[in-house]
């Protein structure tokens, strides 16, 4: 990889990236209808992969042992320092790790207490995939759980928004 490379912002297509975020000249309007440019920063690609690598290395296997409140501890220190550096972000950026980190940490959770997503069968009586089992307990059920159980416990997760 180049370390100085020239780059033609008046067009748009082209960015780069600088202590971990991407910047480019982005086309935006205002209320009344004029245009504008303006330069837009977001997270690198790579700074959203070390942030993933890390979420990883907090929730591997090797931690099951642990208590969930401690690695949630871990984990909230981790985000408060995400959000301080990359809070000015757009919120569709940081939505996306924060969906990423909440999937993670359900996975952990089911992998701790040994649950396995089985083939269930819905109301229809039709066969339901473990990929979207997978996805009910992310986005549906386990999220209502983890509102339940982390309210009895006094801890939160908390996100980067």
């Amino acid at each position: 990889m180049e370390k100085t490379r020239i780059v033609n912002l008046w067009e748009g297509k082209d960015g780069f990236d600088f202590l971990g975020y991407h910047n480019r000249k982005v086309k935006l309007k205002m209320k009344s209808g004029a245009q504008y440019y303006a330069l837009e920063q977001w997270i690198s690609k790579n700074a959203i992969s070390k942030v993933r690598d890390k979420v990883k290395e907090t929730l591997k296997d090797a931690t099951l042992y642990q208590d969930l409140e401690r690695v949630i501890k871990k984990l909230n220190r981790k985000i408060d320092g995400w959000r301080n550096y990359y809070g000015k972000s757009p919120i569709r950026v940081l939505l996306r790790i924060d969906r990423y980190i909440l999937k993670r940490l359900v996975y952990w959770y089911n992998r701790k207490h040994q649950r396995e997503l089985h083939l269930h069968r819905n109301a229809d009586g039709r066969r339901t995939s473990k990929s979207r089992m997978r996805e009910n307990l992310t986005y549906g059920l386990m999220r209502r759980f983890w509102q339940r159980h982390c309210q009895s416990q006094n801890f939160t997760l908390q996100v980067i928004l």
